[in-house]
Protein backbone atom coordinates (compact mmCIF):
# COMPACT_ATOMS: atom_id res chain seq x y z
CA UNK A 1 0.00 0.00 0.00
CA UNK A 2 2.81 2.32 1.05
CA UNK A 3 4.31 1.83 -2.82
CA UNK A 4 0.82 2.75 -4.08
CA UNK A 5 1.12 6.18 -2.15
CA UNK A 6 4.25 7.05 -3.36
CA UNK A 7 3.85 6.40 -6.82
CA UNK A 8 0.76 8.59 -6.40
CA UNK A 9 2.51 11.28 -5.17
CA UNK A 10 5.21 11.16 -7.27
CA UNK A 11 2.82 11.64 -10.02
CA UNK A 12 1.44 14.17 -8.32
CA UNK A 13 -2.26 12.24 -8.04
CA UNK A 14 -4.86 13.03 -5.39
CA UNK A 15 -4.87 9.54 -3.79
CA UNK A 16 -5.73 8.50 0.06
CA UNK A 17 -5.78 5.06 1.75
CA UNK A 18 -9.62 4.48 1.59
CA UNK A 19 -9.11 4.74 -2.37
CA UNK A 20 -6.29 2.67 -2.43
CA UNK A 21 -7.71 0.14 -0.29
CA UNK A 22 -10.73 -0.40 -2.10
CA UNK A 23 -8.58 -0.53 -5.39
CA UNK A 24 -6.73 -3.31 -3.35
CA UNK A 25 -9.84 -5.13 -2.37
CA UNK A 26 -11.34 -4.69 -6.03
CA UNK A 27 -8.64 -7.28 -7.30
CA UNK A 28 -8.78 -9.73 -4.81
CA UNK A 29 -9.80 -13.02 -5.95
CA UNK A 30 -12.67 -15.05 -3.52
CA UNK A 31 -12.59 -18.26 -2.50
CA UNK A 32 -14.76 -19.17 -5.30
CA UNK A 33 -13.11 -17.54 -7.85
CA UNK A 34 -9.75 -19.05 -6.77
CA UNK A 35 -12.17 -22.64 -6.52
CA UNK A 36 -13.17 -22.04 -9.60
CA UNK A 37 -9.76 -21.50 -11.30
CA UNK A 38 -8.63 -24.30 -9.87
CA UNK A 39 -11.45 -26.47 -11.48
CA UNK A 40 -10.75 -24.96 -14.80
CA UNK A 41 -7.23 -25.92 -14.65
CA UNK A 42 -7.91 -29.20 -13.87
CA UNK A 43 -10.70 -29.87 -16.63
CA UNK A 44 -8.36 -28.38 -18.88
CA UNK A 45 -5.30 -30.77 -17.36
CA UNK A 46 -7.87 -33.66 -18.17
CA UNK A 47 -8.41 -32.96 -21.86
CA UNK A 48 -4.68 -32.53 -22.50
CA UNK A 49 -4.15 -35.87 -21.29
CA UNK A 50 -2.58 -38.00 -23.74
CA UNK A 51 -4.04 -40.50 -26.18
CA UNK A 52 -1.47 -42.98 -24.93
CA UNK A 53 -1.77 -42.21 -21.11
CA UNK A 54 -5.59 -43.18 -21.66
CA UNK A 55 -4.99 -46.45 -23.81
CA UNK A 56 -2.68 -47.72 -20.39
CA UNK A 57 -5.39 -47.74 -18.43
CA UNK A 58 -7.12 -50.01 -21.03
CA UNK A 59 -3.97 -51.99 -21.07
CA UNK A 60 -3.48 -52.57 -17.52
CA UNK A 61 -0.35 -51.85 -15.72
CA UNK A 62 3.01 -52.63 -17.12
CA UNK A 63 4.41 -55.54 -15.31
CA UNK A 64 7.61 -55.01 -13.67
CA UNK A 65 9.56 -57.84 -15.12
CA UNK A 66 8.95 -55.59 -18.63
CA UNK A 67 9.56 -52.21 -16.46
CA UNK A 68 13.35 -53.98 -15.78
CA UNK A 69 13.79 -55.59 -19.02
CA UNK A 70 13.06 -51.97 -20.37
CA UNK A 71 15.58 -50.26 -17.95
CA UNK A 72 18.36 -52.95 -18.88
CA UNK A 73 18.30 -52.39 -22.61
CA UNK A 74 18.06 -48.80 -22.13
CA UNK A 75 21.66 -49.07 -20.30
CA UNK A 76 22.79 -51.31 -23.09
CA UNK A 77 21.33 -48.74 -25.74
CA UNK A 78 22.98 -45.77 -23.99
CA UNK A 79 26.14 -47.49 -23.17
CA UNK A 80 26.69 -48.56 -26.78
CA UNK A 81 26.13 -44.90 -28.00
CA UNK A 82 28.23 -43.55 -26.08
CA UNK A 83 31.08 -45.94 -26.18
CA UNK A 84 30.35 -45.75 -30.30
CA UNK A 85 29.16 -42.09 -31.45
CA UNK A 86 31.93 -39.32 -32.23
CA UNK A 87 29.97 -36.77 -30.37
CA UNK A 88 29.98 -37.50 -27.00
CA UNK A 89 28.94 -34.00 -25.60
CA UNK A 90 25.70 -34.04 -27.57
CA UNK A 91 24.93 -37.73 -26.88
CA UNK A 92 25.33 -37.56 -23.31
CA UNK A 93 23.13 -34.28 -23.20
CA UNK A 94 20.39 -36.04 -25.23
CA UNK A 95 20.74 -39.35 -23.28
CA UNK A 96 20.62 -37.07 -19.87
CA UNK A 97 17.55 -35.60 -21.39
CA UNK A 98 15.70 -39.20 -22.59
CA UNK A 99 16.81 -40.49 -19.61
CA UNK A 100 15.05 -37.61 -17.38
CA UNK A 101 11.96 -37.39 -19.14
CA UNK A 102 11.08 -40.88 -20.36
CA UNK A 103 13.09 -43.08 -18.26
CA UNK A 104 12.93 -42.07 -14.90
CA UNK A 105 9.06 -42.52 -15.13
CA UNK A 106 9.45 -46.01 -14.90
CA UNK A 107 12.21 -46.09 -12.71
CA UNK A 108 9.79 -44.29 -10.19
CA UNK A 109 7.35 -46.92 -10.86
CA UNK A 110 9.75 -49.70 -10.23
CA UNK A 111 11.28 -48.25 -7.01
CA UNK A 112 7.53 -47.64 -5.84
CA UNK A 113 6.80 -51.55 -6.40
CA UNK A 114 10.25 -52.54 -5.03
CA UNK A 115 9.20 -50.48 -1.52
CA UNK A 116 5.67 -51.64 -1.75
CA UNK A 117 7.21 -55.20 -1.71
CA UNK A 118 9.41 -54.63 1.27
CA UNK A 119 6.29 -53.58 3.51
CA UNK A 120 4.48 -56.28 2.14
CA UNK A 121 6.68 -58.67 3.44
CA UNK A 122 7.64 -56.70 6.54
CA UNK A 123 4.00 -56.59 7.49
CA UNK A 124 2.93 -59.76 6.34
CA UNK A 125 5.82 -61.65 8.09
CA UNK A 126 4.49 -65.01 10.26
Amino acid sequence: MDEISTTARDLELEVNEDDIEELIMGHELTIEELQEILNEEHQETQRNVSPSEQEEDKRGPMSTSVIKDLLKKWEAVRAMVLEWHPNQADVTRVGDLYNGNAINYFRKILKKREKQSTLNMFFNAP
